[in-house]
């Protein structure tokens, strides 16, 4: 993409915005990473156990699934500490990144991890529940609110 292929005749037939992402199916172009990440869990919903990709045993899978919660404070503590700069992810400005925080962050109960360290976070996730955008998200898929940020944990439509 640096030669600025992306803005070539041939490839703004297919993504006239001349960008990518861009993914062709029997469907049409897709260009929208939310909709490129819907169709292809479409096509392959889960049929193995949670861990069961990186773990081929279940004593393996065992091992894995007690190491979430440190992983998943580990990589929460990162934000915690070093990307939260501001009232959003990246400072003043929300962003793209504000967006998808709270959806991760959502995991935190689920996974059992101890969140008493990550009040940035947690403050995050609030503000963002009382965005009316994402209460409507949450209201049209049906995610209840567990009154302390986004929607409960474990509480998705499948």
């Amino acid at each position: 993409m640096n030669a600025g292929e992306q803005r070539s005749p041939d490839f703004l037939l297919l993504n006239p915005k001349g960008r990518i992402p861009l993914l062709e199916t029997p469907f049409g172009s897709l260009t929208e990473n939310p909709e490129i990440l819907g169709y292809i869990a479409s096509l392959a919903p889960c049929s193995w156990p949670p861990g069961g990709r990186w773990a081929k045993t279940e004593s393996a899978l065992q091992d894995r699934k007690a190491q979430v919660a440190d992983n998943m404070l580990a990589a929460f503590e990162l934000i915690e500490q070093t990307l939260q700069i501001g009232r959003w992810v990246l400072g003043q400005d929300f962003s793209v990144a504000d967006a998808y925080l709270p959806t991760f962050a959502r995991w935190l109960a689920r996974d059992r991890v101890d969140t008493r360290a990550l009040n940035r976070v947690l403050d995050h996730r609030a503000r963002m529940a009382q965005r009316p955008a994402v209460q409507a998200v949450l209201a049209a898929e049906g995610i209840p609110d567990s009154g302390n940020g986004i929607g409960k944990a474990g509480a998705e439509k499948p």
